[in-house]
Order: C-alpha cells, then structure tokens, then sequence
C-alpha cells in the first residue's frame, strides 16, 4: 500500500480510502443490477439440496469464466471475492500493478476453484468491478460516484488514479477531504439517507455471523449489543472465558516472524501451527499455506499477518471486565454472554484448550441457551473443511 499511498500517510486513512472505494463500487452495481438486471436463473447446491441461489446479472470474462452478482437467503451479495480466480494481492501485488493491463492480469490468474466456492482477497476483484461498472454504466467510475454519491452529499470528488487503460482504481487511492470522508462516514451511520433521501440500498436488517477464534469473540460482543443485527451466531472453538495457558500458547506462534525460503517450509509451519485443526487433505494443507504468507521480493516468505497483533494481543482486554475469581481461569467475557438473545451454536474442537469443555458445558445454561457440536481428534479449532463441519453449520444456519 505504500506504493500507491506514500509512506507518511496514516494506515487508518488508507484503509478508510480502499474501504470508501469498494463501498461506492458495491452501492453503484446494485444500482445497476437493478437498472439493467438481467435473467434470473437457478442454482442448485453441489452437493444436492433445494436451490438457495438465485443469479441477478452476470458478466462474462471468458469462454469458460464470469463474475456474478446472486441472491441468498433474499440478500444480495456481491461475490467479488469468489470469482474462483488466484488473487492479485499480496504476494501478487507488485506484478499486478506494474502490469501493462490490469484487467487482463486480473483475468489471466489461474481458476484455483469454480466460482463462488472458495474465497481468496483480491483487490484486482474489485478493480474487476469497476471496469464492469464502467463498461455497464458508459461512464467511469469516477463520473458515476461523482454523480450517485457524491453530488447527493454537497461535494465532488477529484480524480484518484487510473489503471494503464483509463479504468479507474477499483481497490484504492481515492482522494478525499476530512469533510468528504465525514460526509460519507454520516451516510453510513445514517443507512445510507441523506436529508430523508435514499443514496444507498438499505443494509440487511439481520445477519448471520460465524466466527473462528477472534472472530468468534467479535461475534459475541456484537451480538450482545442491544438491537444487534445477528440474527444467528456461530462460535467455532470460543466461548465466555479464554484460559491465559491457551492465550499464551497462540501468543508463541503470533511471536514468529522468521521469514521462508519456499512453499515447503511454509507448508511445513502451517501444518505445525494448525495441527489443531484436526485431519485435512494435502489440498486442504497447501490451500492454508498458500494464504498464510506473503511473498518477499526475492522469493521469500513471511506469515501474512498485521505485526502490530503482538503488541496488542488482549492487551487490556475488555476495560470493564469484572475482578474476581473468574479472572483467575482467563479473559472473561460472561457478561457478555449472559446478554445474547439469538440462537448460538457452539463448534468445538474435542481436543480444544482454548474452549475447555467445562467452559463449554457451562454456557449451554446460561446466556442464548446455546446448543453445543464437538468434533473428535480436533483441537484448536475446526478448520470448517471437513463436510461434518460443513453440514453443522448449515444445518444452524438454514434450520
């Protein structure tokens, strides 16, 4: 990101551009998917049950590939994160943006699933959307968040950079002022109205959250607020108190920044680090690898995770958590527990020391009334591959 934000720019204000970009992006496909919506066709699970997807529009990028826009569950969702395509990002990112046509590179990464099954963070996914917008739109991107966002708002943007063919940046750079930047933070906490107006579609007023691990604990506290959104919450491997000795564990592995000369030693680390997640396929192990780390310039390797996590990990924790004897056993989240209305499903990995079965027995009285499915020969968590896995969750979830 330095690349394209310079170096003195705050990360805060970087990710608040890319998040802001991909925002309007998502805001004006929507518009046109329902200005120029196409066909509307079925799909039916792989694997044999009733249809749950229905596809709104679709582009072509190929003879055998397309990006498509779908709706599940009556919520539109915009599956530019699952085209099935090796992302650009990470240890792809220098190539892609020296390339000579983005969208071509974008294009050209080899298929490493069908679409729509697995999810892999690209930013030329989203630079994919707006050459789509562009071409769909006949006017640039710019030009239609000037006229769908920012006009509605009082202000125009000023042009962000551009892709070797004029195509707008679809992932970053957009240039912003302090006020612009609050004017769109106020649509957003306002549902996307502005003086009664509607700008942008109406977020989904429920939502399914699953939640691994940290995951799992974000899920929680949010699902304790009061009006909270989740409809249906999911913990894999966490619960209401997180034991220090398990903290202290996960904290060693977070400590090693020790750069890979190959995959294999990648590959080697991760199955050492992840042993918890039980019996996987060697697919199954080099898909983790793969999205494990960053690639150096020279070839190497280093886990691809934000540094600053070790300064922070549970450093103060939670401000307001109790003291007592409860603090003894580790982080202590009842309170928030007890304060969950919707329907939980607990995952828990038999051989878990982050979940301690106790703890997890414990929860099952109190709080949402959860219900609790444990998987044999698992630890630290299930990895949600295997179909048993699969199955649990989408059993909650659809039920």
């Amino acid at each position: 990101m330095d690349f394209l934000f310079g170096a003195d720019m705050p990360l805060a204000v970087r990710f608040f551009f890319a998040f802001v970009i991909v925002l309007a992006l998502i805001g004006g496909t929507a518009f046109l998917v329902r200005r120029f919506g196409g066909e509307r066709l079925g799909a039916s699970s792989a694997r044999g049950r009733q249809p749950r997807l229905a596809v709104i529009d679709a582009a072509a990028v190929d003879g055998r590939r397309r990006l498509i826009l779908i709706r599940r569950d009556n919520v539109e969702h915009l599956l530019m994160m699952r085209p099935g395509l090796e992302g650009t990002s990470n240890r792809n990112y220098g190539a892609w943006v020296t390339s000579r046509n983005w969208v071509q590179h974008a294009l050209a990464r080899p298929m490493f699933a069908a679409p729509g099954e697995e999810m892999e963070y690209s930013t030329g996914n989203t630079h994919l959307l707006s050459a789509i917008l562009t071409q769909a739109a006949g006017q640039s991107t710019w030009q239609f968040a000037n006229e769908t966002l920012a006009k509605p708002l009082g202000f125009s943007l000023a042009q962000w950079p551009r892709d070797p063919q004029g195509i707008f940046f679809g992932g970053n750079d957009m240039l912003m002022t302090p006020r612009q930047m609050l004017a769109f933070g106020e649509l957003y906490l306002n549902d996307g109205l502005v003086n009664g107006q509607r700008v942008l579609p109406a977020r989904p007023a429920e939502v399914h959250w699953v939640g691994t691990s940290m995951g799992g604990i974000i899920g929680m506290l949010l699902a304790a607020q009061p009006g909270s959104p989740i409809r249906r919450l999911v913990l894999n491997d966490v619960g209401a108190t997180i034991p220090w000795s398990a903290l202290a564990r996960l904290k060693g592995f977070v400590r090693r920044h020790e750069p890979y000369p190959s995959m294999r030693e990648v590959g080697h680390h991760v199955r050492q680090m992840y042993a918890g997640f039980g019996t996987l396929t060697d697919s199954q192990w080099r898909h983790l690898a793969r999205h494990s780390v960053t690639r150096f310039k020279d070839g190497g390797y280093r886990l691809a995770y934000d540094p600053a996590i070790e300064a922070s990990l549970w450093n103060g924790s939670d401000l307001d958590m109790p003291i007592g004897l409860e603090l003894v056993r580790g982080i202590n989240l009842w309170r928030h527990w007890d304060a969950i209305r919707a329907p939980t499903l607990i995952l828990r990995g038999a051989e878990s020391d982050v979940l301690p079965r106790d703890v997890a027995r414990e929860m099952l009285g109190r709080g949402p009334k959860a219900s609790l499915v444990e998987f044999a020969g698992v630890g630290h968590a299930p990895a949600l591959m295997a179909a048993d896995q699969i199955d649990a969750v989408e059993a909650f979830l659809l039920g």
